[in-house]
């Protein structure tokens, strides 16, 4: 209840009162950030509200088995001659399928619904940033400051210069557009169109901090480059491609025991416990204590992976809204964005460590939540009965493969102007 209650009023507030004209006075910004989170929580609760009182049923897959024991001499004899013979349609017990009913309390229903949301974020997020990571290390060294002569700097000198001068004059656009926001003509159109309208602003807005990010990253490569034996580290570089190639086997390896824990069945069986064997044997080992730590260096694992996916994603389609966290530049608003998607995607992240452990985490509080009674929610249950977000993610792990070997750096586009660089350069 605590993370619903971030998700809907902490915030939505603190984001709705960041994105309010800077020029207006407090009282003026306070007000409208508080209209629309009170907007938030309304529609929110109309949604939530009817959707609890009708469909608060889980409906879990019970099988029974009924037995009949008789005297000797009886066809309910339990005892079976080893010399004779024996089918299943000789058996005394009758097995029967059915459903057990139980009512979901509010706080469980509501768990669920920022898993289910936030499973819809992380299919696409968690993918992406695992493969991020491995392009982005791997590139940094590949891209890594390297000696140059004098005429080569002053050719990248000038060409970023040039790029500045651009993206300087492509700001001040942006600036004076934005002041001269005429609401008055705006209201007048239509809503498509208004919603057309910003989005084509907040496109080239987005566009321009991505190339700004590029433009300062290629400023500290080439002032690296011009002191290189004081500010470059070679050993550095080194470590930035032992970890892309670490980062390249976990992501391999978490996929393939996806594959075949979740995905690949046999009989309605799982066809490789993989992962979720190796935890079990090491915890029944004299080094139980380690299979508890790995377990939380996998749940780390995949929590960063879809926080980058998010920067990632941002960065290369501007569809989504950018909030980009970077060391000692990051807007208050940046960190409420990604709060509220963190406090959604957080929750689904553990409903797959959950499923992906569900052997080793049998038992627990988490597994009786997520497996027992989410997943079996009248609402939600079509989703997990056919494998859909699993699915999903390994499909998606493969288009995010093939487009980062595509296009493994981001560049700085300029209109006319497309330059190749490193963002993921580690400087």
């Amino acid at each position: 209840m605590a993370n619903w209650g971030f998700s809907i009023v902490f915030n939505p507030y603190g984001l709705f009162y960041c994105e309010t004209d800077e020029e207006k006075n407090f009282s003026w910004r306070v007000c409208s950030a508080f209209k629309k989170t009170i907007t938030t929580i309304v529609i929110v609760c109309a949604i939530l509200m009817p959707a609890y009182a009708t469909m608060n049923y889980a409906y879990i897959p019970v099988t029974a088995q009924t037995c009949q024991i008789g005297p000797i001499g009886t066809e309910f004899y339990p005892f079976v001659s080893a010399y004779e013979d024996s089918m299943l349609t000789d058996s005394i017990c009758i097995e029967t399928s059915g459903q057990a009913e139980i009512r979901i309390l509010f706080p469980v229903y509501v768990a669920g619904a920022c898993s289910f949301i936030g499973w819809f974020m992380m299919i696409f997020f968690l993918p992406t940033g695992m493969w991020a990571f491995v392009f982005e290390y791997i590139g940094a060294f590949v891209l890594r400051p390297k000696k140059i002569d004098d005429a080569e700097f002053n050719r990248a000198k000038s060409a970023l210069q040039n790029d500045v001068k651009e993206l300087l004059r492509l700001g001040k656009e942006l600036e004076l557009e934005r002041k001269n926001y005429d609401r008055t003509a705006v209201g007048r159109l239509w809503w498509f169109q208004r919603l057309r309208k910003n989005y084509e602003f907040d496109r080239r807005q987005h566009l321009f901090e991505k190339n700004c990010m590029i433009a300062e990253r290629e400023f500290q490569k080439l002032d690296d480059q011009a002191a290189y034996g004081e500010r470059v580290e070679p050993a550095k570089y080194w470590l930035y491609l032992f970890q892309g190639i670490i980062f390249a086997i976990l992501s391999v390896v978490i996929m393939v025991h996806i594959f075949t824990y979740k995905a690949l069945k046999s009989d309605g069986k799982n066809v490789d416990a993989f992962l979720n064997r190796w935890l079990e044997n090491i915890e029944g080992s004299q080094a139980g204590f380690v299979a508890t730590i790995l377990l939380i260096l996998i749940g780390w694992y995949l929590m960063a992976a879809t926080q980058k996916g998010v920067t990632k994603l941002g960065l290369r389609f501007f569809f989504l809204n950018f909030y980009p966290i970077i060391p000692k530049e990051t807007f208050v608003s940046a960190f409420y964005a990604n709060a509220l998607a963190m406090n959604l995607w957080s929750i689904a992240v553990c409903h797959l460590m959950v499923d992906l452990f569900r052997g080793y985490l049998r038992s627990t509080e988490a597994a009786l939540m997520f497996q027992v009674q989410i997943e079996h929610l009248s609402i939600f249950k079509w989703f997990w009965e056919n494998n859909i977000f699993i699915v999903w993610i390994i499909v998606w792990w493969f288009i995010s493969l093939i487009y980062f070997i595509l296009k493994p750096t981001e560049k700085i586009d300029l209109g006319n102007k497309v330059k190749r660089a490193d963002l993921g350069s580690k400087n």
